[in-house]
């Protein structure tokens, strides 16, 4: 793949006129900031997906990292496409893997961590998994939902200093941490408006995608969620997209599951049916293959919620 500096210095003609009709204080920002296709950038002007190449962070010796500055991320829209998207869309994931034989001591500090957060008066809600399944078993995911990037800036200023109580502080027990930003896509997600109410379980899908087949993979999934609508299936089953803390372009897709036996029945057994029956078996196939094809790799686990360990602030009265 040719990098945008490259192609305006290579001669990448078609690209390069492509690119120009992007609007300058952009093109500009693109130029200094981006490591992104040409051909990507201009897909990320069509859909109105994220386009971005990011290191994934990595704080294994602890500190504030759920408060540091982001990098850089690019979001390109176009108003059809940013009409669809909500202004509080962003999630948090915080992957916290815990030191050999520290696990006690690590979730009494998260209890005093989060007591910490209400004395500052967070009004963030953290939800706690740990993961049961898959070669991260053991290990913690902390998320929180529903936030602008204007949130994630002024909760930046609120939370952002040191725990005034040692006992609060979960970094001496974790021998590794990630963090990372991901953008809720309500176009393929089938799941009520309204929030996030967690299940029992998570069955979570990561998807790395091709990044040549994404516009072609969106818009499968989309048709995908209108056949699933149409035979009535309720989810919840939410799709995300990754903005910043790993590799590009990742989706991560979290279907609920009540309990183990919820997983005898995968919607995914019935989806050929439900695509033959609402565009017939021809159309269907292929729309099924442009999702198929467009993955390049693919990972799944199960989440167990901790309600003990999570943080949810009252509702103001």
């Amino acid at each position: 793949m040719v990098c945008l500096t490259h192609a305006l210095t290579d001669g990448a003609s078609s690209d390069q006129n492509a690119l120009l009709r992007i609007p300058v204080p952009e093109r500009e920002r693109l130029l200094t900031t981006a490591r992104c296709t040409i051909s990507d950038v201009l897909r990320s002007e069509a859909t109105g997906l994220i386009c971005d190449e990011l290191s994934f962070r990595r704080s294994p010796t602890g500190g504030p990292v759920r408060f540091m500055a982001l990098a850089f991320a690019i979001s390109l829209t176009m108003g059809a496409a940013a009409a669809s998207q909500s202004s509080e869309d962003i999630a948090y994931f915080h992957l916290n893997r815990v030191k050999p034989s520290m696990t006690v001591e690590y979730e009494t500090a998260r209890k005093r961590h989060w007591v910490w957060h209400q004395k500052m008066g967070d009004t963030w809600s953290f939800h706690v998994w740990q993961i049961v399944s898959g070669e991260a078993s053991g290990t913690y995911m902390v998320c929180s939902f529903g936030h602008s990037w204007k949130d994630v800036d002024e909760s930046d200023q609120k939370v952002g200093g040191e725990e005034d109580d040692p006992s609060a502080r979960v970094e001496p027990y974790l021998d590794a941490e990630w963090e990372s930003y991901y953008r809720y896509l309500p176009q393929l997600s089938v799941a009520a408006n309204g929030g996030f109410s967690p299940s029992a379980k998570l069955a979570v899908t990561r998807l790395l995608l091709k990044p040549e087949q994404v516009g072609s993979f969106v818009a499968a999934e989309t048709k995908i969620r209108a056949a699933m609508r149409k035979a009535g299936y309720a989810g919840p089953m939410r799709w995300y997209q990754l903005v910043s803390g790993g590799e590009t372009p990742q989706f991560l897709l979290l279907a609920d599951r009540a309990d183990w036996a919820g997983y005898e029945q995968p919607v995914e057994e019935k989806l050929d049916s439900m695509m033959e029956k609402m565009y017939g078996k021809d159309q269907a196939a292929r729309l099924m293959r442009d999702a198929r094809s467009a993955v390049r790799s693919q990972h799944v686990e199960t989440w167990q919620y901790r309600a003990d360990l999570s943080f949810v602030p009252a509702a103001k009265q």
